[in-house]
C-alpha cells in the first residue's frame, strides 16, 4: 500500500545508500586486482607485502656482517682547521660595528681621534727587494777522501782517484733584512698592510730565507756568445731545511713544499733563523789541502792575509838560512883554530918561535920566511874575515827580525779588523815563531782563486746528525754539529750574506751567474682572510715562498784549467853565443790543491814537456776502510812535529860542541841539535803510501822558431815564439804577454806557496 504524502527519494533512500556502498566496494576491489598490488613503505621504497620479510632478513644479515667484520670500514672524519677558525674569529669585529655609549666615572675628559689602519680591503702581498750585486770567485781544493767514501751521493761530483782536486765557483749576495721589514708594512692604494701577527712571533720577526737559487750562462769560446740561462744544481750532502724538518718523521708522513701547512712553514722559518747553514750559508766541501774557503766578499781580505802569512814564511826561511850560515862560519873558525894550534898540521901556516904571545915569531909558508907582524888577540879577532862575515849575518838577522815584527803587527791589525766586523771565521794567523803552513789566495768580485779551499771552520764540517724520533716543533731546534752561528732574525739585519757553491763547473770554462732568494710567505694558507676574491691574490696565498727579483749578471769568471804553460823568455839565434834560437817555458799542473811548476828550455824541434817534482811526503790513503782515527791522528801528529819549525831567536844560538861530537845543524833558528846518525824506527802503515815525487807533464806542442815581434809599442825588442799545436796548427806566443796574464801570476803564486803548504788531517767524522 502506497503511503500518501512521502517523497519517492525518502521511500528508497536506504536502497540508494546500499547501492553506493556496493559500488565503492566493487571499485576498491577492482583497484586491488586490476591497478597495482598492495605495497608497503620500507626504508623509503614501496615494496609488496610478501617481500617485506625478505628485505628485513637481508638488512639483518648485513648488520650482523658488520658486527663480526675484523676490519670494518671506518667513517671519514673531517679535521677542523682550528687555525683558520681562530684567524677568522680574531679578525671579526668584536661588537659588530655597533656603537656603545661609555659612561665614565669621575670627571669627563676629551678623546683625541686619530687615523687608524683600515681593516677593510684586500691585503697587500709582499714584494721583496732585490739583493745586492752578486760577487763570484773560483778556486781549487783537494777534497777529503774519507768524506768521499762516507758520502756515496757525492761520487758523481768528485774525482774518482786521489788526490781529489776539485774546481768550484762560489756566488754571494747580500740581503737587507730591514728593507724586507719595510716591505712588510707597505700598503698599496685601496688595500691594507699585512697584519703584523702574520709575519711575527711576539716581538720577533719570523720571515727568514728558505731558498737561494742560482742560474748561470756559459761562454761559447768559438762564437763568443753566452748560452741561455740554466739553473744551477744546489748540491747538498747534508740535510737542507725541509729535510732537517722531516728528520724523525714517521714513514709516509714526510712533507714536501706542496704539502706544507702554515704552521709547518713557520716552523721551517724558526729552524732557518737558528741555523743559517740549512739554507743561506751552506758549508763548503771538507778538504785536506789548500787555504780556508771564504765567501767571495771576504776573498780580498783573505788574500791579503795569505800574502802576509807567505811573507812571514819567507822571512823565517831567510832567518833560518842565515843561522845555518853562521853555524857553518863558526865551524870554519873552529877548523881554522884547530889547524893553527895543531903541531902536526900541514895544511896551514906553521908558526915558529916567538912563543904564545904572538910577537917576533916567524911564519913559514910555501918555503919562505918572514918576520911575523906582531898582532894582539883583539886585533886578530877584529880583522878576521870570518868574523866580518858572521857580523854581517847577525846584522841581516836583526833586520829580518824587524821585518818579521812589522809583518806580525800587520797581521794583528787584519785580525782585529775581522773581529770588528763580527766575522765568526777562526783566524788562520800563525803564532809568533811558527811558520804558517796553510796558504793560498783569493779574489772577490770575479777574481780567480786557483789555490784550493775549505776546512777549518764550523761551516766546513758537513756532518749529518742522527735521525730523531719526532719532527722538531719547538722554536729552537737542537743544535747540529755543523750548525752555523745565527746572527739573529733576518728582519733585524742590515746586511745578511747568502751564497751558493757551484760544484758542477768545468775546468777552463767561463761562466757568469745571477742569484735570487725566497722567504716564507706571510699570506700562505690565509685565503679566507685576504679580503678579496682576486685570482692573483688567492694564487699568491697558495705559494709557500715569495721570491725576490734576480740580481744582475756577475762579472765573467774563468775556472782554472788543470794544466798551463807559459813562455817567459826567448832569444834569437846567435845571442849570448847560442848557436840556435831558444825559449824558456814554464809548465804548471794542479796537484794536491796547488799548481806544481816545471821550467824547461826549448830549441826548435823540442816538444813542450817536462817533469815536475812533488814533495816526497804527499799522502795517498790507499785503504780508506782499513784505518782508524787513532792511527790517522798519530800519523799527523808525527808529521806536524817534523814540519813545524822553532821560533827564530833574536840572536843566533850556536850550541857548543865537544871533542868528537857529530856536526850539528840549526833548524828553524831554534838552536835544536840534530844528529844525522840518529834514525827513528819506521812505523808500519799499510794503509798509507806516498805519491811518486816525479810526475810526467806532457804538453802536446812543438817549438818551431823564435822571431822578433815587429809591432812593439816601445823601443824594446820583443820576441814571439812559434809552436805547432795539433788542434790549433801554428800558434804564436809572446813572453811579455804571457808574463802579464792574470793566470800566470795566479799559478806562479800558487806554485811558490805550495813549497810551504801542509796537508790537514781529515775530518774525524768520516774516518771509519
Amino acid at each position: 500500500m502506497r503511503l500518501k504524502g512521502i517523497n519517492p527519494i525518502e521511500q528508497h533512500v536506504e536502497k540508494m545508500v546500499l547501492g553506493l556502498v556496493g559500488l565503492v566496494f566493487v571499485g576498491v576491489l577492482a583497484m586491488q586486482f586490476l591497478v597495482s598490488p598492495n605495497e608497503v613503505d620500507y626504508d623509503g621504497q614501496r615494496v609488496p607485502p610478501d617481500q617485506v620479510l625478505a628485505r628485513l632478513g637481508t638488512k639483518a644479515g648485513a648488520l650482523h656482517g658488520q658486527m663480526v667484520d675484523p676490519s670494518p670500514a671506518l667513517p671519514t672524519l673531517e679535521t677542523p682547521d682550528l687555525a683558520a677558525e681562530f684567524e677568522r674569529a680574531f679578525e671579526a669585529p668584536i661588537l659588530d660595528e655597533k656603537t656603545i655609549a661609555a659612561v665614565p666615572f669621575g670627571d669627563r675628559f676629551e678623546l683625541a681621534i686619530s687615523d687608524v689602519q683600515n681593516l677593510d680591503g684586500p691585503v697587500t702581498p709582499l714584494t721583496l727587494p732585490e739583493p745586492g750585486s752578486a760577487l763570484v770567485s773560483t778556486q781549487w781544493a783537494t777534497v777529503d777522501p774519507f768524506f768521499r767514501r762516507a758520502t756515496p751521493s757525492m761520487d758523481k761530483y768528485l774525482p774518482s782517484e786521489q788526490p781529489l782536486d776539485k774546481a768550484t765557483v762560489s756566488v754571494e749576495a747580500v740581503i737587507s733584512g730591514k728593507s724586507i721589514h719595510d716591505a712588510l708594512g707597505a700598503v698599496a692604494e685601496g688595500s691594507r698592510a699585512i697584519p703584523t701577527h702574520w709575519w711575527s712571533e711576539g716581538p720577533t720577526g719570523l720571515v727568514e730565507v728558505l731558498s737561494v737559487e742560482l742560474e748561470r750562462e756559459w761562454m761559447n769560446p768559438e762564437t763568443g756568445e753566452w748560452s741561455d740561462a740554466q739553473p744551477v744544481e744546489n748540491v747538498r750532502w747534508e740535510p737542507g731545511v725541509l729535510d732537517a724538518y722531516n728528520e724523525g718523521a714517521p714513514e709516509g708522513q714526510t712533507l714536501t713544499w706542496d704539502t706544507l701547512k702554515a704552521s709547518d712553514l713557520r716552523a721551517l722559518a724558526r729552524m732557518a733563523q737558528d741555523d743559517p747553514g740549512l739554507v743561506a750559508e751552506p758549508p763548503y766541501l771538507p778538504t785536506i789541502a789548500g787555504p780556508e774557503w771564504a765567501p767571495p766578499s771576504e776573498m780580498d781580505e783573505l788574500e791579503a792575509k795569505l800574502d802576509t802569512e807567505a811573507a812571514i814564511d819567507r822571512v823565517q826561511a831567510e832567518i833560518k838560512d842565515l843561522q845555518e850560515d853562521i853555524v857553518r862560519i863558526q865551524e870554519a873558525k873552529d877548523r881554522q883554530k884547530s889547524r893553527a894550534t895543531s903541531p902536526t898540521s900541514s895544511s896551514g901556516p906553521r908558526i915558529t918561535g916567538g912563543g904564545g904571545g904572538g910577537g917576533g915569531g916567524v911564519v913559514r909558508s910555501g918555503g919562505s920566511s918572514a918576520r911575523a907582524r906582531p898582532k894582539s888577540g883583539a886585533r886578530t879577532q877584529r880583522d878576521d874575515p870570518l868574523d866580518k862575515q858572521m857580523d854581517a849575518k847577525k846584522a841581516q838577522i836583526e833586520a829580518r827580525n824587524k821585518e818579521l815584527d812589522d809583518l806580525y803587527a800587520k797581521l794583528d791589525e787584519m785580525n782585529k779588523g775581522a773581529s770588528a766586523t763580527g766575522s765568526q771565521r777562526p783566524s788562520r794567523a800563525p803564532t809568533r815563531g811558527t811558520s804558517s803552513r796553510v796558504v793560498g789566495g783569493g779574489g772577490g768580485g770575479g777574481g780567480v782563486v786557483i789555490l784550493g779551499g775549505g776546512g777549518g771552520s764550523s761551516r766546513d764540517d758537513p756532518r749529518i746528525p742522527g735521525r730523531g724520533t719526532t719532527r722538531p716543533t719547538s722554536t729552537r731546534r737542537p743544535t747540529r754539529a755543523n750548525a752555523v752561528e745565527s746572527p739573529g732574525p733576518l728582519l733585524d739585519q742590515e746586511s745578511y750574506q747568502v751564497w751558493v757553491n757551484d760544484l758542477t763547473v768545468e775546468p777552463g770554462a767561463m761562466y757568469r751567474y745571477r742569484l735570487r732568494y725566497g722567504v716564507n710567505n706571510p699570506l700562505f694558507g690565509r685565503e679566507r682572510s685576504l679580503g678579496s676574491e682576486d685570482p692573483g691574490l688567492l694564487a699568491n696565498a697558495k705559494a709557500p715562498l715569495v721570491y725576490s727579483p734576480w740580481t744582475e749578471w756577475t762579472k765573467p769568471v774563468t775556472v782554472g784549467r788543470k794544466d798551463y804553460f807559459f813562455v817567459t823568455s826567448a832569444r834569437e839565434e846567435g845571442q849570448l853565443n847560442q848557436q840556435s834560437a831558444a825559449a824558456t817555458a814554464e809548465v804548471y799542473r794542479m796537484f794536491y790543491g796547488y799548481y806544481r811548476k816545471h821550467t824547461v828550455t826549448l830549441t826548435p824541434g823540442d816538444a813542450v814537456q817536462g817533469e815536475f817534482r812533488l814533495p816526497e811526503d804527499l799522502p795517498n790513503f790507499v785503504d780508506l776502510k782499513g784505518i782508524d782515527q787513532a792511527a790517522l791522528s798519530a800519523y799527523f801528529e808525527e808529521r806536524n812535529a817534523e814540519e813545524e819549525p822553532k821560533a827564530p831567536p833574536r840572536t843566533p844560538a850556536v850550541p857548543p860542541r865537544g871533542p868528537g861530537a857529530p856536526p850539528t845543524r840549526v833548524l828553524g833558528g831554534g838552536g835544536a841539535q840534530v844528529n844525522p846518525d840518529e834514525e827513528k824506527k819506521p812505523v808500519d802503515r799499510p794503509w798509507l803510501k806516498f805519491f811518486e815525487p816525479r810526475q810526467d807533464l806532457p804538453i802536446n806542442a812543438v817549438m818551431l822558431d823564435v822571431a822578433v815581434y815587429p809591432l812593439s809599442e816601445d823601443d824594446s825588442t820583443q820576441y814571439q815564439v812559434f809552436f805547432f799545436d795539433p788542434l790549433s796548427g801554428v800558434v804564436s806566443r809572446r813572453p811579455d804577454q804571457d808574463r802579464g796574464k792574470t793566470e800566470y801570476s795566479m799559478v806562479d803564486r800558487s806554485a811558490r806557496l805550495a813549497e810551504t803548504a801542509e796537508i790537514r788531517e781529515p775530518n774525524a767524522e768520516y774516518v771509519p
